[in-house]
């Protein structure tokens, strides 16, 4: 099991506050940890990760990168994005543990297709346009 980071706010200690808060004690506000997140949907969380890991710009540019082919294995995509084959695999990890990307292993290579191609290119298009949209109305 891997140990906690120090500043992470588990659930227990917010409730021990709370209990102190009851007893009479004044409860401090809450800090940005330890807003209930927890009572967010699923698929409304899981669109969150999806947003801010598009948002960056290097993962932003793959991710068009794999819209406009079929399939690509690392090192293509590393020279059309003029990146080191390691900074192109560090920027799959979490498009994969998303499930934005599917892999596949041929040989020594690894294949990389859009899960949802079609909806994730829609995606794309509706950002450029609320780009293009909202830059114009300044």
């Amino acid at each position: 099991m891997r140990p906690r980071p120090p500043d992470a706010v588990t659930l227990r200690s917010f409730n021990d506050r709370r209990r102190g808060f009851l007893d009479g004690n004044a409860m401090p506000r809450k800090t940005a940890r330890e807003i209930d997140w927890f009572d967010m949907p699923e698929p409304d969380y899981r669109a969150s990760r999806l947003l801010k890991a598009l948002g960056s710009p290097k993962a932003f540019a793959l991710v068009k990168l794999l819209a406009r082919h079929d399939v690509l294995n690392v090192e293509e995509m590393a020279s059309q994005l003029h990146r080191t084959p390691s900074d192109v695999s560090k920027m799959l990890k979490p498009l994969r543990d998303l499930d934005v990307v599917r892999f596949q292993k041929d040989g020594r290579y690894t294949l990389y297709t859009l899960k949802d191609r079609k909806s994730m290119e829609t995606l794309l298009h509706d950002a450029e346009e609320y780009t293009r949209k909202s830059s114009a109305a300044r």
